[in-house]
Order: C-alpha cells, then structure tokens, then sequence
C-alpha cells in the first residue's frame, strides 16, 4: 500500500466520523435536551412517548439533510463531468444567470 492510497483512508476515516458525529449532533439539537444516554435509549425503545421526537422530527430532518447533501454533492460532480474541468462552478455554465431570468 503506497502513501497516497494511506492517506485517502485516513481522510475517508476522518470524514466518515464527522459525518457520524454530525449526526449525533443533529439528533441532540432541538427544543427538549437529551443526552446520549436517552438518544440511544429512545432509538432502540421506539414504543416510548418520548421516540416521537427521534423518530417523527429528528430523524426525518437528519436523513433529508444527509440526502440533499448527497444530491448537491452529485449535482457538482455532474458538472465537473460535463465540462470536463475540476474547477467548475454554476458561473460557468450560466445556471446563476438563468435561474435570475425565472426569478424575474
């Protein structure tokens, strides 16, 4: 195993546990606290009163965060593709511009 495939694990490990911990964090985030104890209690006990919160409101919010990430991620990957440059934005391809002329 050579460096550079060494370090693309170590990042894709860091990110990975960001990810993780991100999510942690959005569960935890709201109006009632909870502490890890009781987010974990009420992931693995969804009959209790409580599990609402996690499941109905903090879960739902996490996952379409997650998967509208994953679509913006997409979408700029897509560009890349199309114009065939690393460095490419919405600029380039008038998409601001456009979006500005529906806008009005």
């Amino acid at each position: 195993m050579n460096a550079s495939s060494m370090r693309q694990i170590v990042w894709g490990a860091i990110l990975i546990a960001l990810t993780l911990g991100m999510g942690i964090l959005g569960l935890h985030t709201g109006s009632m606290d909870f502490s890890s104890a009781d987010i974990w209690h009420l992931l693995t006990h969804p009959k209790d009163p409580d599990a609402l919160i996690i499941w109905d409101l903090r879960m739902p919010r996490l996952l379409l965060a997650f998967c509208s990430g994953a679509v913006l991620r997409l979408g700029g990957f897509f560009m890349q593709a199309l114009i065939k440059n690393p460095l490419a934005d919405p600029y380039i391809m008038g998409l601001t511009a456009g979006a500005g002329l529906g806008v009005n």
